[in-house]
Formats: C-alpha cells, sequence, structure tokens
C-alpha cells in the first residue's frame, strides 16, 4: 500500500513538473502586471495571442486573482519581448472557444498539457487595448 501511495505521489508531482515546463516553455510567455482596488500590485506569467490586430489573454480559472484584479482595474501593463506597454484589460464573454482555439494552434503540445488543468468552458477571453503611456 505504501508503494502505491508513493508512486501516486510521484505521479502527480511529475504531472505537476510537466504543466509547470509546459507553461512556461511551450511557446511565448508574456507578463501582465496589475494593481488591485487596495493598491495590491501583481505579476502574471500568462500566454497570448493576436487575432485581427487585438492581444488576447485567457484566465484558465474565473476566480483567478489577476482576472479579480483586471475587473476592479482594468489598466494594466504587459511586459513582452522587452518592452513594456499601457494596456486596457476587456473581458470579452462569449470568445472562449474562439482564443481556446487560437492559444491550441500557437501553444501545440504545451496548451494540450497545460489544458488538462482548466475546463475550457470556464475559460475568460480578455481583449487587450492599448492606452496611452
Amino acid at each position: 500500500m505504501k508503494n502505491v501511495l508513493l508512486g501516486l505521489v510521484g505521479a502527480v508531482l511529475l504531472f505537476l513538473a510537466l504543466v509547470m515546463v509546459a507553461s512556461e516553455l511551450g511557446g511565448e510567455v508574456v507578463r501582465l502586471h496589475t494593481t488591485g482596488a487596495d493598491g495590491s500590485q501583481r505579476e502574471t506569467s500568462l500566454w497570448i495571442v493576436e487575432d485581427e490586430g487585438a492581444l488576447w489573454l485567457r484566465a484558465g480559472q474565473p476566480g483567478a486573482a489577476w482576472l479579480q484584479q483586471i475587473r476592479e482595474q482594468p489598466e494594466v501593463e504587459l511586459e513582452r519581448a522587452g518592452a513594456t506597454q499601457p494596456y486596457r484589460a476587456v473581458v470579452v464573454p462569449g470568445r472562449h472557444e474562439h482564443i481556446n482555439s487560437l492559444m491550441a494552434e500557437k501553444y501545440g503540445w504545451a496548451e494540450q498539457v497545460v489544458g488538462v488543468i482548466h475546463d475550457d468552458t470556464a475559460v475568460m477571453a480578455i481583449r487587450l487595448d492599448p492606452r496611452e503611456p
């Protein structure tokens, strides 16, 4: 019984390590800087896609802390390719299926691994609208 439990724990740890590797090394990763209503700041590593000239992010969990901060304060900064730019983050209902498809196309195998830990129907699509610095 002890060997089975150790094997199970080992498999879970291996899976979590695979998810971490996939999310950080599976393709382009950007850093989103958000600020909550209470002034708390957060930096979150995320994947990004472009669609029809707009940049899109995705929250895999509707209760994610960074998503809550966007709802409280939509002015964000995005670090991408060594540059930081200001944006207004806009949650766009009903766009998750298309954004999931773009993420799968761009991130391939990594998307398949990371996709295991979120419900594709609960994903929130976030468009980034440029704003003046």
